[in-house]
């Protein structure tokens, strides 16, 4: 099940299900370049391995962290982490 949690500079959704909350969050690209996203998600995942609790980066069924989605609203980036 989604749900919006709250729109600022991206549009974020709690995603649950089978025993599991994540977030799923879509940057619209006007605002955030693709690269810069997964900088962050390397960043994410840097930190976890140094030890500090941070949300993690899921990948998506093609094994990418980061999705981009062409809609008629505009282009998309979409991460799903995982929560805390």
């Amino acid at each position: 099940t989604a749900r919006f949690f709250r729109s600022s500079a991206n549009f974020t959704y709690r995603v649950e299900g089978s025993g599991a909350t994540a977030f799923l969050r879509f940057a619209d690209e006007d605002e955030r370049i693709r690269a810069a996203i997964e900088q962050e998600m390397a960043l994410l995942r840097w930190l976890d391995s140094v030890g500090i609790r941070v949300n993690l980066p899921t990948p998506s069924r093609a094994g990418q962290l980061v999705e981009t989605v062409e809609t008629s609203s505009g282009v998309f980036h979409a991460v799903l982490l995982t929560a805390l």
